[in-house]
């Protein structure tokens, strides 16, 4: 966002410049036209750095659901082995002996134990395929704007000089 401004204004004292070269009786024949020709141009790179920007933002977006989306299994894998743990212990609660109900606990907390290292594993991988994932969509998204800037920096580079050589002619 800070980078646009900046290059927005760079634009703008650009174009002032331009216009104060016009302003100041520059007689070369043609002169306005050339400017409009040139500020005609830098408003269509401007243009089309906006929509590449948006397609940038766009697939950055489609890319961190599509990881949610893929991640919702492991989640849900998780959910149900939580469910089955708290089941388990609930299920000892209802014991009225104590004997009964420490037997109960013993057996359940080994179970619990088995699908508490299970999520910490699913846990551990999801959470490293998932900053890995989110890394390549930012990496995605930073090549793609910087692409975006260049190209608008290259349209407005030939915008310039087609104009400095239609002035000078």
């Amino acid at each position: 966002m800070l980078r646009t401004f900046f290059i927005n204004l760079l634009i703008f004292i650009l174009l002032l410049n331009f216009g104060a070269r016009i302003l100041l009786c520059e007689t070369r024949a043609g002169a306005e036209e050339c400017f409009e020709i040139h500020f005609e141009a830098i408003i269509n790179a401007s243009f089309e750095y906006a929509a590449d920007y948006k397609s940038c933002v766009n697939n950055k977006n489609v890319k961190h659901i599509a990881v949610r989306n893929q991640k919702r299994t492991e989640r849900d894998r998780i959910q149900e082995a939580v469910a089955a743990i708290c089941t388990r212990f609930e299920s000892c609660n209802i014991l009225i002996n104590n004997f009964d109900y420490f037997q109960c606990i013993k057996i359940v907390s080994l179970e619990n134990m088995l699908d508490t290292l299970t999520i910490k594993f699913i846990s551990t991988i999801a959470l490293i395929d998932l900053d890995e994932e989110l890394n390549q969509a930012e990496k995605d998204f930073m090549k793609c704007s910087v692409q975006a800037e260049h190209k608008y920096i290259n349209a407005t580079a030939s915008a310039y000089l087609d104009f400095v050589l239609c002035t000078d002619t």
